[in-house]
């Protein structure tokens, strides 16, 4: 739960961030604003709600070094580069293992 709570956080802040950054033109992704609204619209219609499963609720046992050490790999995490070729295939043939 470590990594996965500070791999939040850290999308949490890049994202204030960026909503901190004043709009001077389009990006090219006005469209994505305008799909999270109409998928929302959407769940409405269904009824559907979602909601947050923060660290408090958390409840399951675990030892505090493994929790900070997940935290840890979770500041490692990049977001900044996409996956080449190379990658890929080394994550094709990881995924082979779990699928015997």
């Amino acid at each position: 739960m470590g990594c996965a709570d500070r791999i939040a956080e850290r999308l949490s802040a890049e994202v204030e961030a960026r909503q901190k950054k004043p709009v001077t033109m389009s990006s090219g992704r006005d469209l994505v604003v305008v799909k999270q609204e109409m998928v929302q619209r959407e769940f409405d219609k269904l009824g559907m709600r979602f909601r947050s499963c923060g660290s408090n609720s958390y409840r399951a046992g675990g030892s505090v070094e493994a929790r900070e050490a997940g935290y840890q790999a979770g500041d490692r995490a990049s977001f900044g580069r996409p996956v080449g070729a190379a990658e890929r295939i080394r994550l094709r043939q990881w995924g082979r293992q779990f699928s015997a």
